[in-house]
């Protein structure tokens, strides 16, 4: 799910918010009209979360921070579009930012895990996509089998290079065949850790 607006200020300008405690949808929902920003948000993520109020001036990434507050999700920007969300537990240099980790879905909890694993081994066996060394959204639809048959970046990784190899991997992936249902598409945070890269990787270095 993506909540879209238009026309966003600049994301360290103050804006006054007046946003009250509420079922979470709503209240993101509220926060891009306020803000005018896109949230890129799956619902199964905020199903049965619910929002702190907020109320006063604030740059938009701490109003939704503060708006956040006791759900367990953290605000990720994506670029200056506007923003994802990610749980506050994350895997190393990969997370998911959609409806493969709804907590409330044991079985599409362990999909997730699969996907996790398998975009790990792809990434890790090329230098340039080593997962930790650098940031970048990006959407995945499966077909039935779990063929990636088609990938998106939503953001750049910051090197043209290295975003035309991303999506050269990310392309024809097999990945396990998806649940039933599972809401499509499939977005991932790849997210720099450089600490962590020997333990994502292994020992392919």
């Amino acid at each position: 799910m993506t909540l879209a607006a238009t026309a966003a200020p600049a994301q360290n300008d103050t804006i006054a918010f007046d946003i009250a405690a509420q079922p979470l949808a709503r209240a993101l929902s509220s926060f891009g009209t306020v803000a005018r920003l896109q949230l890129f948000v799956d619902s199964g993520l905020i199903a049965g979360r619910h929002s702190t109020a907020i109320k006063g001036r604030y740059p938009s990434e701490e109003a939704l921070r503060r708006l956040l507050a006791g759900t367990g999700l953290l605000p990720h920007p994506v670029g200056d579009k506007g923003f994802t969300l990610t749980p506050l537990l994350s895997a190393a240099g990969v997370t998911p930012a959609t409806a493969v980790q709804s907590h409330a879905s044991t079985r599409h909890a362990a999909y997730s895990a699969a996907v996790l694993a398998g975009v790990r081994r792809a990434l890790c066996r090329h230098e340039r996509t080593t997962p930790g060394t650098f940031r970048s959204l990006v959407q995945l639809w499966l077909d039935e089998s779990g063929k990636v048959t088609t990938s998106a970046l939503l953001t750049s990784t910051g090197e043209d290079a290295r975003d035309a190899a991303l999506t050269s991997i990310l392309d024809g992936l097999a990945l396990p065949p998806p649940p039933p249902g599972l809401p499509q598409p499939i977005t991932l945070l790849l997210a720099p850790s450089p600490t962590m890269v020997p333990t994502v990787c292994g020992a392919r270095r």
